[in-house]
């Protein structure tokens, strides 16, 4: 694991005892509905259902998908089991953790 999933997780930890997340698939996808969320986090190995679920709707919201650490370290760091889907409900949270996840590839053109 490298140094910036590391403080990645840690953030994300800092986030769960702040209560500025939605941790799971359906909590997440309750967050982009509502519009609350501000980034969502898919761990590497998320399921293809729980891509279906969260993916197309954060791109309808125009909200960033992060890619983390696998779904059990995901799980560790925010004291649950496997996390398939983490919704940041923070602005300055989802800032800081695009500086150390990979933004996931949706195939769009870049826009100028």
């Amino acid at each position: 694991m490298t140094d910036s999933v590391r403080t990645a997780l840690g953030l994300l930890g800092l986030g769960a005892r702040a209560r500025r997340l939605a941790i799971g698939v359906n909590a997440t996808r309750e967050a982009l509905r509502r519009g609350v969320a501000e980034a969502v986090v898919l761990p590497s190995d998320a399921s293809e259902r729980a891509r279906e679920r969260l993916a197309p709707l954060a791109g309808h919201r125009a909200v960033t998908v992060l890619i983390g650490p696998d779904a059990d370290a995901l799980g560790r760091a925010l004291g649950h089991p496997p996390v398939h889907g983490v919704a940041v409900l923070d602005r300055q949270l989802a800032r800081g953790l695009k500086t150390y996840l990979a933004v996931e590839d949706r195939g769009e053109k870049d826009r100028k």
